[in-house]
């Protein structure tokens, strides 16, 4: 069976419930999950004879903010430029990525992560309001749901947006960017997001969409 190399973990949310709740939505289309919650590991083994996706459902950032003092040593993350270089050089071979939720504020001190997102965390306005139940639309759906609604980040005008919030934030997209598609989706802090029937629809759309070849 082909798989998704998932990268989770992270300060401030659940990674194995929500890395369970993924194996689901990527069970369903019959794809396994090779799930590692060391960064720099996952993507030294990113294989394109093993894997067909690489989706980044983590918090691994910089802290540089001075709101995480008391937790910078201990937390603080720089992608190394071997994983940099792994992630350009899958880009580069065609191959596809996905990020979920915390992904998007994921290896802030490398601009290449925001290039290929098509969004980035801007640590000045971007933030989101207490975990909540909002609307999403997606499309001819809307949905209801419980999470973080992410806003106030610099995306690309460009992007194909395919969900928002009802004030018109994007809240997931596709991004056809140089060499291979990239998905975006801000929703999924926790399972209570993840296992949401509509939520699973429009994330496994997302990965269809990323899993189709290119003309």
């Amino acid at each position: 069976m082909s798989e998704v190399l998932l990268l989770t973990g992270g300060r401030g949310h659940p990674p194995d419930a929500s890395a369970a709740s993924l194996k689901e939505v990527f069970g369903d289309l019959d794809i396994g999950v090779d799930a590692t919650d060391d960064v720099e590991a996952g993507l030294a083994r990113l294989d394109p004879d093993r894997h067909v996706l690489l989706a980044v459902n983590a918090l691994r950032f910089t802290m540089a903010d001075p709101r995480y003092d008391d937790v910078r040593s201990d937390d603080a993350f720089s992608l190394s430029a071997a994983g940099r270089a792994a992630i350009t050089a899958w880009h580069e071979a065609g191959r596809p990525i996905l990020s979920i939720h915390t992904g998007v504020i994921c290896f802030d001190d490398w601009p290449g992560w925001g290039d290929l997102l098509g969004a980035r965390w801007d640590w000045n306005r971007s933030s989101h309001p207490p975990l909540a139940t909002f609307e999403v639309r997606a499309g001819d759906d809307t949905f209801e749901v419980f999470d973080e609604c992410y806003q106030g980040l610099d995306i690309d005008p460009t992007v194909d947006t395919v969900a928002t919030s009802p004030d018109g934030h994007p809240l997931a997209w596709v991004h056809d960017h140089g060499a291979a598609k990239v998905a975006v989706d801000l929703l999924g802090h926790d399972a209570r997001s993840l296992d949401h029937p509509r939520h699973r629809r429009l994330l496994s759309s997302l990965v269809q969409r990323l899993l189709e070849p290119r003309p």
